[in-house]
């Protein structure tokens, strides 16, 4: 019996190192890098209070500014909401809906309560974005195409681009030159009915890389060798009947003052 007891005391004892072992490890814990300090949450908050009241002026650039800034320094579903109204206000239609779309799709606790005023805000903007389609004739492969000095995929090409009302400006650039710019102008909600199309210059032909010529050879290309391109045609031709072998086998939030998204008055 005594035995039992010892061992029972034993493991109680262990169990009380392991947890206060437990406690203390989480305690030294690295904090997390990603999250904020406690001096950039708090102008997070700072910022976050001076967007909303400038928001109450009207003065929605100002509140642009504060917002974006807030939200970047701690990154809260009610910023961004408010970030989503004073976009819209000053014209970035194209931002401000995807930071809609973004809130409704991240908001939780007491922010999900603003999902339902969000989803009518995103309603009333998306008829509001002009489209308009870029054509682009001789583009290069290495060619950087930007739009508001903002690059694009040449994926957009040909496509209803979704684009915010008034002047913009495409261009493109070839090894860091400019050799195409075209200025176009769009209302909102404007779908453009003929593309806006630019010709550039046809790039010149890639030339061989360094290394490419026989040494000793007289500056012959050993790519001109007629020997090459049999070996290759050997191999090739190999490689498919392998291929036709193989194919025949196989079968709560300390930030509060929420302005009403895209609205002049603040609650």
């Amino acid at each position: 019996m005594r035995r039992v007891f010892l061992a029972f005391a034993a493991l109680a004892l262990s169990l009380a190192l392991s947890g206060a072992l437990t406690q203390r490890a989480a305690a030294q814990a690295p904090a997390d890098p990603a999250a904020p300090t406690a001096a950039e949450t708090t102008l997070a908050r700072e910022q976050f209070r001076a967007g909303v009241s400038a928001a109450r002026s009207g003065r929605w650039w100002e509140a642009l500014t504060a917002f974006s800034r807030a939200y970047e320094l701690a990154p809260r579903p009610l910023t961004l909401l408010n970030l989503a109204g004073a976009q819209v206000e000053t014209g970035q239609l194209v931002e401000g809906a995807e930071s809609y779309r973004r809130f409704i799709r991240e908001a939780d606790g007491h922010a999900a309560e603003q999902i339902p005023a969000a989803q009518e805000a995103l309603a009333a903007v998306e008829p509001r974005i002009a489209r308009v389609r870029l054509e682009i004739t001789n583009l290069a492969r290495r060619d950087v195409v930007q739009l508001d000095e903002a690059s694009l995929s040449e994926a957009v090409l040909g496509a209803e681009l979704p684009v915010n009302p008034g002047e913009h400006v495409v261009l493109v650039r070839r090894q860091s030159e400019e050799i195409g710019r075209e200025s176009f102008q769009v209302e909102e909600g404007e779908r453009r009915t003929s593309p806006v199309r630019l010709q550039l210059p046809l790039a010149p032909l890639e030339q061989l890389p360094p290394g490419g010529e026989e040494a000793g050879g007289g500056g012959s290309s050993i790519f001109a060798s007629p020997w090459l391109w049999l070996i290759v045609g050997v191999v090739v031709i190999g490689a498919g009947v392998g291929v036709a072998v193989a194919l025949s086998s196989a079968g709560q939030d300390p930030f509060s003052g929420n302005i009403p998204p895209g609205a002049w008055s603040v609650r």
